[in-house]
């Protein structure tokens, strides 16, 4: 780990598999936990941003379960998109 101006740099080696390790300190820091997932995006820059995907329990409490859940609407609607989709690709 070193420092440049006001930003903390880690140098991490990369495998023959492609395979590297984030630091524990960055893993903590963005609440990255093992067999998480993480999105890797490239900016204007040319630089390489790492951002952590949430869980799927991490919205946990985010929905209303007052709210009632139409689950055959779901599936007409689901049907209805698997037909056009079907339909367009007999063409």
């Amino acid at each position: 780990m070193y420092y440049s101006n006001t930003t903390v740099n880690y140098i991490s080696s990369v495998t023959q598999k492609g395979q590297t390790t984030i630091p524990l300190f960055l893993r903590k820091k963005l609440g990255i936990e093992p067999k998480g997932k993480v999105r890797f995006e490239i900016n204007e820059k040319d630089e390489v941003v790492i951002k952590p995907i949430p869980s799927f329990f991490a919205f946990q409490g985010s929905v209303n379960p007052k709210k009632l859940f139409d689950i055959d609407a779901m599936d007409r609607s689901v049907g209805e998109h698997l037909k056009r989709e079907y339909e367009k690709k007999s063409y």
